[in-house]
C-alpha cells in the first residue's frame, strides 16, 4: 500500500509542476514574443538592429517581466546570442544579452 501511495504522489507532483497554477509568475524571459504581447504580466522589450553605419528600425527584441522591469533612460547596446548588436531605447535588455560599451548610432534612413 505504500508503494502505491509513493507513485501517486509522485504522480500528482509532477502532475502540479506541469500545470499552470492561476496566481503563479510566469517566466517572461522564456516566453516567445508573440506569447509576451498577449501577457498580462511581460512585456516586449524593441530595439533596432545596428547595421555596419546605423540602426534600423525598432523590433521585438525579447521579452521582460512587468513588476521588476525599472528601466533608466539611455540608450544601450547589447549583443545577442548570436553575435548581432541591438540598440535599446533605455537600459532594458532582454536577459542573455551582453551589454556593449559603445557610441549610439544614427538611425538608417
Amino acid at each position: 500500500m505504500e508503494m502505491r501511495f509513493t507513485a501517486f504522489y509522485a504522480l500528482v507532483t509532477f502532475a502540479m509542476v506541469l500545470v499552470v497554477i492561476p496566481g503563479c509568475k510566469i517566466d517572461c524571459a522564456g516566453q516567445n514574443l508573440d506569447e509576451c504581447s498577449r501577457s498580462d504580466e511581460c512585456s516586449v522589450i524593441r530595439a533596432g538592429r545596428i547595421t555596419s553605419e546605423c540602426v534600423e528600425a525598432p523590433t521585438a527584441a525579447g521579452c521582460t517581466d512587468r513588476e521588476r522591469q525599472i528601466c533608466g533612460d539611455a540608450l544601450t547596446v547589447a549583443r545577442d546570442q548570436t553575435g548581432a548588436e541591438w540598440q535599446f531605447p533605455s537600459t532594458c535588455i532582454p536577459e542573455g544579452w551582453t551589454p556593449v560599451r559603445r557610441d549610439a548610432y544614427p538611425e538608417c534612413e
